[in-house]
């Protein structure tokens, strides 16, 4: 939360805003948040799974770093660390 307070800090005295997301997820582990800035303001995205928890990396420091491909994986509700293909194809060539 420091980083954040610090980010709307920065905006407030007419800093340049970092353009990485901050990703929180809901304490069911259900809600998804990302919020970020773009040219124009703060953006702010939520998504809930219907069923299931978004899988989450244990976090050192308090803070943790994922990829663009991990957050693509989180955001559909993958498990990301051990993600399985769906679909073999039945012939090659």
């Amino acid at each position: 939360m420091a980083s954040i307070s610090k980010t709307f800090q920065m905006r407030d005295q007419g800093m340049s805003i970092p353009s990485q997301p901050f990703v929180f997820r809901g304490r069911r582990g259900d809600l998804l948040k990302i919020i970020w800035w773009d040219q124009q303001g703060g953006c702010l995205f939520s998504k809930r799974l219907e069923k299931g928890r978004f899988v989450w990396p244990s976090a050192k420091d308090g803070k943790i770093s994922v990829t663009p491909a991990q957050l693509s994986m989180l955001l559909e509700g993958i498990d990301w660390r051990m993600p399985q293909k769906t679909w073999r194809p039945l012939s090659i060539g």
